[in-house]
């Protein structure tokens, strides 16, 4: 190793107000859980000192109206520990020592590094990611807990050993820190807070049949119902005020990690594999979207990372990267070169640094190399191609009904990512103009009058490029900034093209990024205009159908029915988003009625979309049934239950509607863009 890795100064004052902000939160809970068992206390005593003056039915009825109240109330507090903290871990593979001896070797070399416990067991899973994890029960507060290791497949088919390494090396400098134990505090902080602001259904059902019995028990339950209240309030600035400080030390625990990691492998193994991370776990995404949404038929992979390795290999070459033996070697250019957003602050809510923020610290650390080693991770296994087999057949075990599906050949998936690609992306002569872009509506008659002839190189030059990705950074600036407008009342200040606006400025802020938007989105359709002109020249010339202004027209079309589209999505969901836990039933009656009433246009667009010829391949037996389903509804509420039939069927039915709008938006704009290709092509 380098060196010793010390705590940093942010790293202990994070440290210190994640500590004190817990101890705040148990201070509070205590108190209240003290003064609600001496209140039961007092209720049992104060019971049995009316029963025994006077034991009748109205007596006995008023100490059990006394000890109900009491009762309910100090239930309320400690019902969280009824409730169990489960964790889903089925989707991990134990391995153990005598199957993978090499990687044990491996990984005790690391422990015996950095001077740590040796993991309690280690998993493997398919995902791009490693983590450590242990169960965060009461007795992990108070007693050391060993860790687990896992590690995903995605990560090691796509890293070399040295790499792997500082990976793992990273998650063993979280077993290193004492601060790993206040994550164990802010998860049973969390369990109990979100128990009683948020899971309380059950609870709520049963105080509502016991209200029900009598007049006097329903003027108990409104005493009972402002104590709670009172008592969700204070929890939920609490709540904000654990998490928060407990988000900023996370951030210092990521970067004490990689410090350690760092200090072991040196400082470029780690940059590359933060930099590769992004581009193995979009492969490892893309080769599951296919056989999600490309291969119709019920087949699997037959090696999902062999897929995940294909398509990492065509991506990079697509992003013209260098190789270091089979692994491309992404740079700091390659992450945010489509970027182009101006909006910086400090995010509290994160629970990570950026990529480029964790490189630009471990750059200030001036960390001696260790030398390069290309050998790949997966080396390290017995078997490697025997694992990645049988962690690609859980996968698909885990995700399809038919556990005999025909099995995908490499060759066979080769095809179907060429086939995906051409489905999916725009031809590279468009330099990315429209990933982020679409062609902007003008007037097609206007355009056909021609002042001169517009030239090749007037069109998609380097300058309209530029500022097609300038407006899709103004898209996403406006975006967070009405996020931040809305969301985040606590934010201050914000920088935005480097310099400062305070909050009471985010409008005049918001106002400007509107009128930038437009101004540029006017020069880009002067641009999309000589687009145009340009290619029905090409179109004129080779005395082609004049297929370009009907192709233009169509997804023009498209481009104003998408927005009402949407609109009539999103009245949906804002109907939907009213039916929270603790309104009452005439409310969730007056919602439920909105909801029907906005279901017509909704339903009546949907079927529109099934008739249309382009999304036939996509609509599928189910997404018939349930738009059926959905149609038949007669209503949302039997008496005072939901009915739960049909918002599954509702809920189905606004993602089958959201894809095939997209779908067939993204169809008529391709359809363009292709054609406009074939008339390059016959030049």
């Amino acid at each position: 190793m380098n060196q010793a890795v010390e705590v940093s100064k942010d790293f202990k004052n994070s440290a210190t107000k994640a500590i004190i902000s817990i101890v705040v939160f148990l201070v509070f809970y205590l108190a209240i859980l003290s003064l609600a068992i001496y209140g039961f206390t007092l209720s049992l005593k104060a019971a049995k000192a009316i029963i025994s003056s006077k034991a009748n039915l109205y007596t006995g009825a008023l100490a059990l109206f006394i000890i109900g109240f009491a009762g309910a109330l100090l239930f309320f507090l400690i019902k969280f520990i009824f409730k169990p903290n489960k964790h889903d871990r089925s989707h991990l593979i134990e391995i153990t020592e005598q199957e993978e001896p090499e990687l044990f070797a491996f990984i005790q070399e690391i422990v015996l590094d950095i001077n740590v416990d040796f993991p309690k067991k280690i998993f493997l899973t398919t995902e791009v990611n490693a983590a450590v994890f242990y169960d965060s029960t009461f007795l992990s507060m108070f007693y050391p807990v060993r860790k687990n290791l896992m590690i995903g497949m995605g990560l090691i088919n796509t890293y070399t050993r040295l790499e792997l390494k500082a990976i793992i090396a990273h998650e063993f400098g979280h077993f290193s820190q004492r601060s790993m134990k206040a994550g164990s505090y802010v998860s049973n902080v969390n369990h109990m807070i979100f128990n009683m602001l948020y899971d309380n259904d059950s609870y709520n059902k049963y105080m509502a049949k016991v209200a029900s019995t009598h007049g006097y028990i329903t003027i108990l339950m409104y005493f009972m119902e402002f104590a709670i209240k009172a008592i969700q309030w204070v929890l939920r600035i609490l709540y904000k005020v654990v998490n928060k400080n407990y988000l900023a030390l996370s951030k210092q625990m990521e970067y004490h990690a990689d410090e350690v990691a760092a200090t072991l492998v040196g400082y470029k193994p780690l940059e590359t594999s933060l930099y590769r991370i992004e581009l193995a776990d979009k492969a490892f995404n893309t080769a599951i979207n296919i056989y999600v949404n490309h291969i119709k038929e019920q087949t699997k992979s037959s090696n999902l990372f062999t897929e995940q390795s294909y398509i990492l290999t065509e991506l990079a070459k697509e992003n013209s990267n260098d190789f270091m033996g089979t692994l491309p070697i992404v740079k700091e250019g390659d992450i945010d070169r489509f970027k182009r957003s101006k909006i910086e602050f400090n995010d509290h809510w994160n629970t990570h640094p950026s990529t480029l923020q964790r490189i630009d610290r471990l750059k200030s650390l001036f960390l001696l190399e260790v030398e390069e080693d290309e050998t790949l991770a997966n080396t390290l296994f017995k078997d490697i191609n025997q694992t990645q087999k049988m962690l690609t057949n859980k996968l698909f075990e885990d995700a399809l009904d038919n556990k005999t599906q025909l099995t995908t050949t490499l060759e066979d998936f080769k095809q179907h990512y060429q086939q995906y690609k051409r489905d999916n992306t725009f031809h590279k002569y468009y330099k990315h103009y429209y990933d982020y872009n679409n062609p902007k509506i003008f007037d097609l008659n206007d355009a056909l009058h021609l002042n001169k002839k517009v030239s090749k190189d007037e069109i998609y030059d380097k300058k309209s490029i530029e500022m097609s990705l300038q407006l899709a950074g103004l898209h996403d600036d406006q975006g967070t900034l009405n996020d931040v407008l809305n969301n985040n009342k606590e934010l201050k200040y914000l920088h935005y093209n480097q310099e400062k606006y305070k909050r009471n400025q985010f409008s005049q802020l918001s106002d400007k990024l509107a009128t930038d938007r437009k101004e540029l989105e006017e020069q880009l359709k002067l641009h999309d205009i000589k687009v145009y002109q340009y290619f029905l020249q090409l179109e004129s010339i080779q005395n082609k159908e004049p297929l370009l202004k009907r192709y233009y027209e169509d997804f023009f079309s498209e481009d104003s029915l998408y927005d009402k589209r949407m609109e009539l999505y999103q009245n949906i969901v804002y109907n939907l988003s009213g039916l929270r836990d603790g309104i009452d039933l005439d409310t969730v009656r007056n919602i439920t009625n909105q909801l029907s009433r906005a279901l017509i246009p909704f339903i009546s667009e949907m079927k529109a979309l099934f008739e249309l010829d382009h999304n036939q391949k996509d609509i599928t037996i189910d997404m018939s049934k349930y738009l059926d389903q959905l149609d038949n509804i007669k209503t949302f509420l039997y008496g005072d239950r939901y009915n739960e039939e049909g918002f599954t069927a509702l809920n189905i039915c606004l993602d089958n509607y959201t894809l095939l709008t997209i779908k067939h938006f993204f169809y008529l704009k391709k359809q363009v863009l292709d054609y406009q290709i074939t008339l390059l092509q016959e030049q």
